[in-house]
């Protein structure tokens, strides 16, 4: 595992651009699936893919694009206290 973070940690150093998420699971509250399509459809423009069927009636939501794939999960716990810490740039939404 450490040989990872090095290999990130070279990329990193190196303005090397991450080209994209294979898949993250991310956990949101009972409820959250409208804020999430407005964050990762709307603003990110992340489009969202239909579930296989066995597993629609969870609540979750799944976005994909060829280059990123992101799943959020319903957690009847979530605490909105705990969250990935997450720092990027975007020319199009003023963060840079």
């Amino acid at each position: 595992m450490l040989g990872d973070l090095e290999s990130l940690d070279s990329v990193l150093k190196d303005n090397q651009p991450i080209e994209g998420i294979e898949h993250v699971q991310l956990a949101m509250p009972v409820g959250g699936e409208d804020m999430a399509r407005d964050f990762y459809s709307g603003l990110l423009g992340i489009p969202e893919v239909q579930k296989p069927r066995e597993l629609a009636e969870r609540g979750d939501v799944w976005f994909e694009s060829n280059e990123v794939k992101v799943h959020l999960g319903v957690d009847q716990s979530f605490d909105q206290r705990v969250r990935p810490i997450l720092d990027f740039s975007c020319a199009t939404c003023g963060n840079s």
